[in-house]
C-alpha cells in the first residue's frame, strides 16, 4: 500500500503502474490524497490562496485592510467550513503582508512597538515582493523591539521563512513567551540575487505560545512568514497569500530571486494552490492584454505543478465599476486556461451572478470587494469542491 501522502512524481508512477490514463488533475489526486494523509495522521496538508485583496480580505468588516478584516476572508472562512465539516483545519499564519499598510491592523495575531525599526519593503528584489505581496523589515533601530506573532490555536512549533541575501551580518533572534532566546537565524547569503528562501522550524512546549523575533542588529533583515501548528495533532493548514492591488504581472514577478512570488510556492510544499487573480487587470481603463494576463497566470501554474502541487482557478467575483467587462473578457481568459490546463475553475459569477445581484444580496463591501458575507460564498464555493 503506498504512502497515503503522495506528492505529483509518486503520483504519475501509481498511476502508470497501475495502468491508469487519461487527465489527473480534475480530480485533484494530490490534495485528495494530502486529506487521506490527514486523516490517516500521516502528516500535514496545506492549502495556499493565491490572489489579490479579494483573497486578502479588503472589506471583510470594513472598508480597507485594516479592522482585522484577514479574519473574515475566506481563507480563514474556509478552514471554519473545513472544521464544521469534520477536518481539522487553521489559518495560523502569515505568508507577506498581504500588503497591508499596518499589519497589526489587518491581523491582530501580530503586535510589534510602533517606530522600533519595521516596516514594510515594497522595492524590487530582496526588499520587495513575495508571496503574499512583501517582506516585513527589521532595521536602524537598536536595541532592536519584538515582532510578535500569536496564533489563533494553541501550538508547538513555529515555521519561519526567510530569505538570506547579502553579505552583512543580519539575522532573527526567536524566543517564545518573552522567554531566553532559542535561536539565530541567518539571513547572510552571497551572492545576491538570487539568494536563498529557507524555513527554520522552532519547536517548544505546548500552549497558547506567541513567537517573538527581532533583529540581532540594525542592518536590514526581512520576514516572509510564519506556519504555527500542533505537531500532535495533523491539519489542514490554510494559507492567506493575498496580495492586496495585486496583479497577474505582480504573481509572476521577481523570479530571478529565490523567494519571489513563483519560487516560494514550493518552498510553502502546498498540496493545493487556489488561484484568483484578475480585478486589478481588469479594472483600469487600459486593461492588462488577454495575452499578457494569460502568460502570467500561466507561469503561476506552470511553477505550482512543478511544486508538485494541485491547482484550482477562480474566475473573480463581479465588479460594479465601470470596467466590469474587462473582468468578463479575463474572467474568460481563466476558464480557458482552466480547459488548456485540465484544471477545475470555480466561477464565481455563477454564484454572485452580478454586482448589482450580489450587492442587493449584502454581500459586497464596495465596486471591488465582497464583505465578510461575501466572502463567506466563496469559501462555500471552494469548500464544496474541495472538502465535501
Amino acid at each position: 500500500m503506498p504512502s497515503l501522502g503522495l506528492k505529483l512524481p509518486q503520483v504519475s508512477a501509481l498511476r502508470r503502474r497501475r495502468g491508469v490514463s487519461g487527465p489527473v488533475v480534475p480530480d485533484l489526486p494530490i490534495w485528495r490524497a494530502a486529506r487521506a494523509a490527514v486523516t490517516a495522521g500521516e502528516r500535514n496538508a496545506r492549502i495556499l490562496c493565491i490572489g489579490d485583496s479579494t483573497t486578502a480580505g479588503h472589506g471583510a468588516y470594513a472598508a480597507g485592510m485594516g479592522d482585522n478584516n484577514k479574519a473574515g476572508a475566506w481563507p480563514t472562512q474556509l478552514a471554519a467550513l473545513i472544521n464544521a465539516r469534520g477536518g481539522t483545519a487553521s489559518w495560523s499564519s502569515i505568508i507577506g503582508n498581504n500588503n497591508a499598510s499596518d499589519t497589526r491592523l489587518y491581523d491582530n495575531q501580530v503586535t510589534f512597538p510602533s517606530g522600533q525599526g519595521w516596516n514594510f519593503s515594497t522595492a524590487a528584489g530582496v526588499a520587495g515582493s513575495t508571496l503574499g505581496g512583501y517582506h516585513t523589515t527589521a532595521s536602524v533601530h537598536s536595541p532592536p523591539s519584538k515582532y510578535n506573532f500569536a496564533p489563533i490555536n494553541a501550538c508547538d512549533t513555529f515555521e519561519v521563512y526567510n530569505p538570506k541575501a547579502g553579505g552583512n551580518a543580519r539575522a532573527w533572534i526567536l524566543s517564545v513567551n518573552d522567554g531566553a532566546d532559542l535561536a539565530t537565524v541567518s539571513n547572510m547569503q552571497t551572492p545576491s540575487p538570487p539568494g536563498a528562501f529557507e524555513k527554520y522550524t522552532l519547536t517548544t512546549a505546548m500552549g497558547a505560545n506567541v513567537l517573538n523575533i527581532r533583529a540581532q542588529n540594525t542592518e536590514t533583515t526581512y520576514l516572509a512568514g510564519i506556519i504555527a501548528y500542533n505537531s500532535a495533532v495533523r491539519e489542514i493548514s490554510v494559507l492567506n497569500a493575498g496580495w492586496s492591488g495585486a496583479k497577474a504581472s505582480d504573481l509572476n514577478n521577481g523570479s530571478g530571486y529565490a523567494y519571489g512570488p513563483v519560487n516560494a510556492i514550493s518552498v510553502y510544499d502546498p498540496d493545493l494552490v487556489i488561484i484568483n487573480i484578475g480585478i486589478n487587470d481588469a479594472n483600469q481603463a487600459s486593461p492588462t492584454a488577454t495575452a499578457t494576463f494569460i502568460s502570467h497566470v500561466q507561469a503561476v501554474i506552470a511553477a505550482a505543478k512543478a511544486a508538485g502541487t494541485d491547482v484550482v482557478l477562480m474566475a473573480p467575483t463581479p465588479i460594479g465599476s465601470s470596467y466590469a467587462a474587462n473582468l468578463n473578457t479575463l474572467s474568460a481568459a481563466i476558464l480557458a486556461l482552466g480547459a488548456t490546463n485540465s484544471l477545475p475553475v470555480i466561477d464565481l459569477r455563477a454564484r454572485f451572478i452580478d454586482y448589482a445581484t450580489a450587492n442587493g444580496a449584502g454581500w459586497m463591501r464596495d465596486t471591488l470587494h465582497p464583505n465578510v458575507s461575501g466572502y463567506a460564498q466563496i469559501a462555500t464555493a471552494v469548500a464544496d469542491l474541495i472538502y465535501n
